[in-house]
């Protein structure tokens, strides 16, 4: 039975003396880990004190209570893997490689992929500049930098934010865990405080860094998951796709972990597709460790996760070459090593994300066949289903009507959708394996719409961003075979014409990502103040300033936020006792007049207030208003 045990990384030739080494230093590995978490579980409420009579964040309660458990489970299991190792590490009686096909215009396409990449950074990198907007701002204040807060004596104090808050605070599902450790660091090695009263004390740029790189990445995984399947020439079409799609340029330009998403899962993917070829344990590993990364990413990953091993046991039980079922183990053995670290990084975000779940915020009450709709529209067009009324001119949607814009519809919609199902077809046919891998694109869909029809979940258009890499990759194989007829130069013009459709349609939601701030809350707070440092700010002679309806106090840390007009009534006779100016901000003037009516009554009282400034956002509620009173 040695014979059959091939440890960790050991060559499938390897001595059988050496194996059984290899496999007994393994087991006592595992076994020291094992040990470790145990330990680590009990020590944990001393290396997290609780003093008496002081109150704890919720963060830390939960730290506590939930890491300690987390790290038992993670003990058990490593303790059964100890002593089941032989088990596990069986040897693979490896078959004949089924290597991709190898593209004899490789280093062309490279060239391309090359040019795709300094093109995307070219036009995207000017808005790593941008203003924060509303998640951004509260990832930045709450998981990534820290904020500024009022004390008693009137003084501005820094609160920076600890690596624990990055990893495990979740005061809502704002917190992408791995982005904002990601962003952290990016902004711990590359901001300097600035001692100018002009400068912010964060920067926007090194928050937003570890995106832009993601997306990058994107681009090149595309390709390379593509190259994996046969298809390099349309995994260079897809990349090309990628970088015109608006929800790309936001993205990977966003201080949020949905960037992080377009290179993730690809990655995921791919480890996946290298395992099943040549069942080595490095690729089933990091499939493992992909899986850690995603869902550390953004929770509602699992419905990715789910699809991917659901394709992985599926193209797994269909093997002929392998009846002792060693691949599977293996498989096995790597989800096993992403759910050791996915343990101590999420549980403790498990009770957080369950009480604001419970909040009217996160329940739609609805089915989700809006949300359908909007998603497939931007995922197609680009641009939301229809414009929305009384908002900024830069939030605009296609507003296509049936059949008076037939013409318009199947362009703008038909023709996206085509090549799509064209590139699925040709894919699914390839083998029995694409079956599985198509699986792994479509099930996440149809998991979250069964979610939301069953809990009621509310679900926002960008939660179907994550879908994009694989529908331009379905795109771009549709794209490619519609070609494939032609000559070279003519197959060459024939798509760029083709990708040239989509890109036009999609170039208007561009072009204002990157000339406009998604929300101006920067712009907002220059025209109320002129010193931006709060280590210069007097919170007892500058300007008053005053919030409600939207708030973003990363900007503005002295700002007042209020809920009652009466709190308003005392800032103003503040304001004239000391002969300071008194500025209001708001977001969205419509909903502030249903929300808060009484304080939008004095606002809108002419003797009392004028309108300074009106900022154009690219949504309905991303609108800064300045108001001043007279």
């Amino acid at each position: 039975m040695q014979d059959d045990v091939q440890p960790l990384g050991a060559s499938e030739k390897g001595h059988p003396n050496h194996a059984l080494l290899s496999l007994t230093v393994l087991r006592s590995l595992l076994g020291i880990l094992s040990l470790l978490c145990f330990l680590l579980g009990f020590a944990i409420p001393y290396l997290l004190p609780a003093p008496e009579g002081k109150v704890l964040s919720r963060w830390v309660v939960q730290v506590r209570q939930m890491l300690p458990i987390a790290l038992m489970i993670d003990g058990v299991l490593l303790a059964a893997m100890c002593f089941t190792a032989k088990w596990w590490f069986r040897k693979w009686q490896e078959p004949v490689k089924v290597l991709p096909v190898r593209d004899q215009k490789k280093t062309t396409q490279l060239v391309m992929l090359a040019m795709i990449m300094f093109f995307s950074v070219v036009l995207n990198a000017p808005r790593l500049k941008q203003s924060l907007w509303g998640d951004e701002e509260w990832t930045m204040r709450h998981n990534v930098v820290g904020d500024y807060r009022v004390t008693k004596e009137g003084a501005l104090k820094f609160s920076p934010v600890t690596w624990g808050e990055a990893i495990w605070s979740y005061r809502s599902p704002n917190n992408h865990c791995f982005f904002s450790v990601l962003s952290k660091a990016s902004h711990t090695l590359l901001y300097r405080s600035q001692n100018s009263p002009e400068a912010l004390y964060f920067s926007e740029c090194a928050m937003r860094l570890p995106c832009l790189i993601a997306g990058l990445i994107a681009l090149f995984l595309v390709y390379q998951l593509m190259s994996e399947w046969g298809f390099p020439r349309a995994g260079v079409i897809a990349a090309g796709l990628l970088t015109l799609h608006p929800w790309f340029v936001r993205y990977s330009t966003e201080a949020r972990g949905y960037g992080l998403l377009f290179a993730l899962w690809p990655l995921a993917l791919l480890m996946l597709l290298r395992g099943l070829r040549t069942g080595e344990w490095r690729w089933w590993i990091a499939f493992g460790l992909c899986q850690w990364l995603l869902l550390s990413t953004w929770m509602l990953q699992i419905h990715w996760v789910i699809g991917m091993n659901v394709a992985a046991v599926g193209c797994l039980w269909a093997r002929r070459d392998d009846p002792h079922r060693v691949l599977f183990r293996r498989w096995l053995f790597g989800c096993l090593i992403g759910a050791l670290l996915t343990l101590p990084t999420l549980l403790p975000a498990v009770p957080q994300v369950l009480a604001w779940m419970k909040g009217e915020r996160s329940m739609a009450g609805e089915p989700p066949w809006p949300w359908c709709i909007e998603a497939t529209t931007w995922l197609l067009t680009g641009q939301r289903w229809i414009t929305p009324e009384q908002v900024s001119p830069y939030c605009i949607g296609r507003d296509i009507e049936w059949p008076g814009q037939a013409i318009k519809l199947v362009f703008e919609f038909g023709i996206p959708a085509a090549f799509i199902l064209a590139g699925a077809l040709v894919f699914i046919r390839q083998s029995k394996q694409n079956w599985w891998m198509f699986v792994a694109m479509l099930l996440p869909f149809l998991t979250i719409l069964l979610v939301a029809l069953k809990w009621g979940s509310s679900l926002l258009p960008w939660y179907a961003s994550p879908f994009l890499p694989a529908l331009l990759m379905l795109m771009g194989l549709g794209i490619e075979k519609a070609t494939a007829i032609l000559p070279g130069r003519w197959q060459t013009l024939a798509t760029i014409c083709l990708m040239a459709v989509p890109g036009v349609f999609w170039a208007n939601e561009c072009g204002l990502l990157r000339t406009h701030d998604f929300e101006p809350t920067l712009a907002a707070t220059k025209v109320t103040r002129t010193i931006l440092n709060p280590k210069f700010i007097d919170t007892k002679r500058d300007p008053i300033t005053v919030q409600f309806c939207t708030k973003r106090l990363g900007y503005d840390p002295a700002c007042i936020s209020i809920d009652q007009s009466s709190e308003l009534v005392k800032l103003i006779e503040q304001s004239r006792q000391e002969h300071r100016s008194l500025f209001v901000h708001l977001g969205d003037a419509r909903f502030a007049r249903m929300r808060w009516p009484d304080i939008m009554a004095l606002v809108d009282d002419k003797n009392l207030f004028e309108s300074t400034a009106i900022l154009y956002g690219m949504e309905h509620a991303q609108t800064r208003q300045v108001w001043k009173l007279k």
